[in-house]
């Protein structure tokens, strides 16, 4: 469960460790819904969830079998 119900750019970026370059990258090509509260980009705790939930997961017999 995340922390907040809505973060704004710089909320994100400390909160997900992820450059200002990296967020608008994701926002750009789809990967991150952002909305507009009039001149704030802001995303829902909703939508954070839901880029989280899309990313990769960790596989740690593969990284056991590599080294």
């Amino acid at each position: 469960m995340l922390r907040k119900p809505l973060y704004t750019v710089n909320d994100f970026l400390s909160e997900f460790s992820v450059s200002r370059w990296t967020f608008y990258r994701l926002v750009n090509s789809g990967e991150l819904k952002a909305k507009k509260m009039g001149s704030r980009t802001v995303v829902t705790a909703a939508d954070a969830q839901a880029w989280l939930d899309s990313l990769p997961g960790r596989d740690p017999q593969a990284e056991a079998n590599a080294a």
